[in-house]
């Protein structure tokens, strides 16, 4: 009998720990950053480099060691800012069509998305404008349906007075653990793919 009551409460207590929210909060501008908890507790953050930390201190520094290019630059090396925008949003496609109606069960806050498409040529950024926006806008469109989330802090433009082009993501985003479980192998798998195929 007390092994019954044991087992009860180990897979009770199992089946508690699965329903609780697993949180992740990212921001990708340049760098890559994120913060992941669970149950409201941190498991897990990035830490930012303190650059001026020298400087504070009053004490001569050491030369700056090569730093090593961020997930995005790399990206945007080896395809161009149109090519990278379309990968990591053909990503998130891809694990949304694997996740299907998990999305349901997503809660996203804070969504920001900020795309400045352009070049040092008026015709080149506005095909590059349109190929943007055919990469992104399904991709939102779908989140918005299925997941329920409303986007309002959304921008995609095309700028012919800069010859920089910026992209700016970053979101709130938690869910049961149980379907990120059930989800995990899927997405693992796309992730897996998206880096074999851009050789990060």
């Amino acid at each position: 009998m007390p092994a019954v009551i044991i087992i009860s409460s180990v897979l009770l207590l199992v089946a508690l720990l699965s329903v609780l929210p697993l949180s992740l909060s990212f921001k990708l501008d340049g760098d890559f950053t994120f913060k992941l908890r669970y149950a409201g507790i941190t498991v897990y953050k990035t830490k930012p480099e303190d650059k001026e930390k020298a400087v504070q201190s009053g004490e001569e520094s050491e030369p700056p060691k090569r730093q090593e290019k961020s997930f995005f630059k790399k990206l945007t090396d080896k395809r161009g800012f149109t090519g990278a925008v379309k990968e990591v949003f053909g990503f998130l496609s891809a694990v949304f069509s694997r996740v299907g109606k998990m999305l349901r069960h997503l809660k996203i806050k804070r969504f920001m998305l900020n795309i400045v498409v352009a070049s040092d040529d008026a015709a080149a950024t506005a095909i590059s404008y349109g190929t943007v926006c055919s990469a992104v806008y399904p991709v939102l469109t779908l989140l918005s349906t299925a997941a329920g989330v409303k986007l309002k802090n959304v921008s995609i433009t095309a700028d012919f007075n800069v010859t920089n082009p910026d992209f700016k993501l970053s979101a709130d985003i938690s869910v049961p653990l149980i379907f990120l479980l059930i989800s995990a192998f899927g997405i693992f798998k796309e992730y897996n793919n998206f880096k074999i195929r851009n050789e990060l």
